[in-house]
């Protein structure tokens, strides 16, 4: 089903008996709201019954705002009955920074009252810097007063170099107070 301006309202899924199919995801029915730029703002899922159903991210519809450069800067997560849920890494909402070319320059995570909330590897925000191939060459951690903080692997800061072809050539850790730590990574490299 489409609206005036020919977007996609409604889909629903069939099996070659017209029966309502499920998708691997769960939902067998999306409905999804636009705003006047034409960006999704929400999409809610459903049943072949047409009630609510989980996706397999654990949330039953999504609300997105997004920037002048059409990119989300904000979504919140919802269950069945319309309420804030928290998805598996431990945030109901989610909000982003970009740079001028795009790029994810900061992210915020927040439970469904708005509060800062720390994701399951210990942060509740990040912040990215970008070289000009768009390769990620910093990522720092913080918590829930914005103040730097360790994840659950044991560092604060990674740096990264980059060869040419952009393979990752070289890798730093540091603590919070920007001091170099030792990280041993799951193939024995450090």
């Amino acid at each position: 089903m489409y609206n005036e301006q020919k977007q996609v309202i409604r889909e629903a899924f069939f099996d070659t008996d017209g029966k309502h199919l499920a998708l691997w995801d769960g939902y067998a029915i999306i409905e999804r709201e636009y705003d006047e730029d034409g960006n999704v703002i929400v999409e809610r899922y459903y049943d072949g019954d047409g009630e609510p159903i989980f996706r397999r991210q654990g949330y039953a519809s999504v609300e997105k705002n997004y920037n002048e450069q059409k990119k989300a800067i904000r979504e919140a997560y919802f269950d069945t009955d319309g309420k804030p849920v928290a998805l598996g890494d431990g945030y109901a909402i989610i909000e982003r920074d970009y740079d001028d070319t795009g790029n994810v320059i900061a992210e915020r995570y927040f439970d469904g009252s708005g509060e800062p909330v720390l994701r399951k590897q210990g942060y509740a925000g990040i912040e990215k810097a970008y070289n000009e191939q768009k390769k990620v060459i910093r990522e720092s951690y913080f918590g829930l007063d914005g103040k730097p903080v360790s994840i659950q692997k044991g560092y604060a800061v990674i740096e990264k170099d980059y060869d040419a072809e952009g393979k990752v050539t070289a890798e730093r850790y540091f603590d919070v107070s920007g001091q170099p730590v030792s990280f041993e990574k799951s193939d024995g490299l450090q």
